[in-house]
Order: structure tokens, then C-alpha cells, then sequence
């Protein structure tokens, strides 16, 4: 087999590690334990007892004057009346607590602290929220249209808190999402009356909405009640305040960062490119958050078209050990015809496991003076192997792993790229194609390695 020339490639200068979301320490207990009581609201428990005596029969007692008993009986009709009320009060005083109740934040979601109170943080990973939209790290506040790009101005700007100018949302939703049921409710019907400015009303209406996407993008598991209940069917037909090509709904979008864009020519047209980043600047790279920033900037994420084998979330996270079969995959893949072949063949590699360990046991074992050297992290140097155009089609899996023991590719490295070969082999195992067999045949491999090992 020949090799191109070794061609060194750009170490990280760090090893990353996973940053743990902060978690809500308090038990359900603790939750429910701060939610209002008829005490706290300043209302009395209701009492079935009579205010004479505790006779409430309407038979005369022994002794009873006609006088007396109608009395009684007067008195036990005002004390009905007056538990009747007290009743009403304490269903409605249920209900407020039921409607106020957040709940313990589920584990993976993260958490505000903010002095002793403990909230749900609507920063959600810093991807989730639309480019009409600004989170406040300083607040805890998701803000929209205008107030979106006021807010971003005085708080990166001049490093000050910034206070929204419309009462009634702020009275309704103080963070902008809404943070319990109750918020939920009334924000939907500050939407829907009629009674407030289309400002107020626009602003509510895309909060809401904004706030059942994301809450949808997540797993129930880690929904709170709030996030639960908007995903309810309740919640799938609000209409807007105004149709949706009305000019009035147009919001304002967040503005390009300063630096972000540049102005380039090319073949006489001007286009914008991203500051800072290009194709080649990363074509010979293993360090992989730059070649993440790269496939953020560059592959469109949420498009039809995905960067096959790698695994991103609506929030545009990107799973790290996908992000490695692929640096791998970028420099170990031939040029020309026979790219795309042996990068099929190598992610099929990756997905199954203990197949790359069993070829350098074989490898050693047919080449005892001269056994398998793993390369170093910090000094990766590849030669992609070079493979005539009209043999580009008979490529092997015995090709692939041959020039990766050449390259001395750490068997550990192969190991944490597993999740990018099953995430190829996934997006190609549900999709009509004619190699479904081949992929069929590669799953049933997969288990097998999967028990064996």
C-alpha cells in the first residue's frame, strides 16, 4: 500500500473535560414546604362548628325557648354561609398553590442561584433561544424584539442591569419564560386580551411560543412542570394577536456580533465570510473545538444536510466523541476518488467494537521484530494512503485498517470514536438505500462485538 506524505497536524493545547450543569439541591419536601398556606395568606382554617354551642341539629334542644331556637337557627345559617365562603377560598387557595408550585428542577436542566432562592435557569445550554431573543446572565431574563437588543447593550455595553418598560409583562413574567403554571396561564391571556397594547400582546405571544420550542426539544424527563404542561395539547393552537404576515409581527433580530463578519471579495462579487474562521484554517487540525466551531460556522446545522456521523442537538450541542471519528476521518481519507469509500469503510470501523484491537494483535503477531507503535497525542503526524482512481471501488475493510496501523492511530482513540461511527451508521440504516444490507449485516456485527467484549 503507498502513503502520501506525512502531514503534521495541529494538537489541542488542552484536554477537555465535561462541565457538569449545576444541580437543584433541595429535596421535594423543601419544595412543597415554601409553598403558601391559608396562615401565610392571612385566612383562617374553616370550622364546621356552630357558633352556639355546637348544636347544629334542627331539633330543638331540651329547655329551647321558640325565641332561642329560631336564634340558633339564624346563627347556624350565617355560620353555613361563612364555611361555604371559607371553602371556596381554601379550593382556591389550593389551586394558587398547585398553580405557583415549581416543583424540584429536574437534574440536567441547570439551576439560577440567586442569594437563598433557587429557580430554573432559561439560559438552556446557551443555544437553544432564536436570534429574536437575549438571555440575561446577570437576571436570569429572556428578552425579545427590541427589549432583546436593549438588554444585550446595557448589560455588555455598559455592564448595567436592564429593567423592561412594559409593566404588565413584567408583572406577569419577570423572567421573561415563564417560571411556573400560574406564569404560563397568564401569559398565554396577556396574549390573547384584547385589553393591552399589540406591543405587550406580540412580545407574550413569542415568549410562549419560543418557550414550547425549546421545552419540546427536551426529553420529559428533564422538563419541569412548567415546560411539561406548554407541551400539552392545551397549548398547540394559541393563535396570534395578529396574522402572521401582518408587518407588525415582524420582531427585531439580535445584531452580528462586531468582528463576526468581514467583507471579502472573490471573483468580482462581494460576499461576507466569518471572521477568524476558514476551511483551511482547520484542514489540518486534531484540535476539536476548532473543528466544531467549524461545523458550526460552516455545515448550516438545522438544515436538511448533516456532517454524517457526527451528533448535534437542537441547542446545537456537538457530542466530543463524534467530533473525534471526524478529525480522524478528515486526516486519514485518501484524495480523490477514493475518499468517500474508505471514509465509509473507516466510520464502520469505528462502530464496531474490538474490530481495530484484533488487527494489531494480528498485525504483532506477523510482525514480532517490528510490533505496532501507537502515535503520540501531542505529536500527530498522518499519511493517508494513496489508491489509484479505477481501484477506488475495490477499497476493503483489510485497506483501512492496514493504513491505520501504519499510522499508528492509538487503539484508544478508535475506542472513544465509537459514537461517530454508530451515529453513521444510524443515519444510513434508516434511509432507503442500496447498500441496506451491508449496513444490516454491520448492526448484527455490532451487537455481537457489543456481548463479546
Amino acid at each position: 500500500m503507498k502513503f502520501a506524505a506525512a502531514v503534521r497536524f495541529e494538537a489541542p493545547l488542552t484536554r477537555y473535560e465535561t462541565a457538569a450543569l449545576a444541580k437543584d439541591t433541595r429535596s421535594e419536601d423543601d419544595v412543597e414546604g415554601r409553598l403558601p398556606t391559608l396562615a401565610s395568606l392571612g385566612l383562617e382554617e374553616p370550622s364546621n362548628e356552630s357558633d352556639y354551642g355546637g348544636h347544629t341539629e334542627d331539633t330543638p334542644s331540651e329547655g329551647e325557648t321558640p325565641a332561642n331556637r329560631r336564634l340558633q337557627l339564624a346563627q347556624n345559617k350565617k355560620k353555613a354561609a361563612r364555611s361555604k365562603h371559607e371553602a371556596a377560598r381554601q379550593r382556591k387557595v389550593d389551586k394558587d398553590r398547585e398553580e405557583q408550585a415549581t416543583g424540584r428542577i429536574p437534574e440536567g436542566l441547570g439551576v439560577f442561584v440567586d442569594g437563598m432562592a433557587i429557580e430554573r435557569s432559561n439560559w438552556f445550554y446557551g443555544g437553544a433561544l432564536d436570534s429574536h431573543f437575549y438571555y440575561s446572565r446577570l437576571m436570569n431574563t429572556v428578552f425579545v424584539s427590541d427589549e432583546a437588543i436593549a438588554a444585550k447593550t446595557a448589560e455588555e455595553g455598559r455592564g448595567e442591569r436592564y429593567r423592561h418598560p412594559s409593566i404588565e409583562l413584567n408583572k406577569v413574567v419577570p423572567r421573561g419564560f415563564p417560571m411556573n403554571p400560574q406564569q404560563l396561564r397568564k401569559l398565554r391571556a396577556l396574549a390573547q386580551t384584547h385589553r393591552k397594547s399589540m406591543t405587550v400582546r406580540i412580545e407574550a405571544y413569542y415568549l410562549m411560543r419560543e418557550f414550547q420550542r425549546i421545552s419540546l426539544n427536551h426529553f420529559p424527563a428533564v422538563r419541569d412542570r412548567t415546560m411539561a404542561l406548554v407541551c400539552t395539547p392545551e397549548y398547540d393552537h394559541i393563535m396570534p394577536p395578529l396574522d402572521l404576515s401582518s408587518r407588525h409581527m415582524n420582531i427585531a433580530v439580535m445584531p452580528t456580533p462586531e468582528g463576526y463578519l468581514r467583507w471579502k471579495e472573490r471573483s468580482g462579487r462581494p460576499f461576507f465570510t466569518l471572521a477568524g474562521f476558514d476551511s483551511e484554517g482547520v484542514r489540518h487540525t486534531f484540535d476539536l473545538e476548532r473543528l466544531a466551531q467549524n461545523l458550526l460556522y460552516f455545515s448550516r446545522p438545522g438544515m436538511q444536510n448533516s456532517v454524517l456521523g457526527i451528533a448535534m442537538d437542537n441547542a446545537y450541542r456537538i457530542h466530543w466523541r463524534t467530533m473525534l471519528g471526524h478529525a480522524i476521518t478528515r486526516g486519514l481519507a485518501p484524495a480523490g476518488r477514493a475518499r468517500g469509500r474508505f471514509a465509509r469503510l473507516l466510520a464502520l470501523i469505528l462502530a464496531r467494537p474490538g474490530l481495530y484491537r484484533e488487527a494489531i494483535a494480528e498485525y504483532n503477531a506477523a510482525n514480532p521484530l517490528a510490533p505496532f507503535t501507537p502515535m503520540s497525542w501531542t505529536d500527530i503526524q498522518l499519511r493517508p494512503p494513496h489508491f489509484e482512481a479505477a481501484a477506488a471501488v475495490n477499497i476493503s475493510d483489510a485497506d483501512v485498517l492496514r493504513a491505520m496501523i501504519a499510522n499508528g492511530l492509538p487503539p484508544e482513540w478508535v475506542d472513544h470514536a465509537y459514537t461517530f461511527g454508530v451515529v453513521y451508521l444510524e443515519t444510513h440504516f434508516f434511509e432507503a438505500n442500496a447498500s441496506i444490507d451491508l449496513y444490516r449485516d454491520i448492526d448484527d456485527e455490532r451487537h455481537r462485538r457489543l456481548d463479546r467484549y
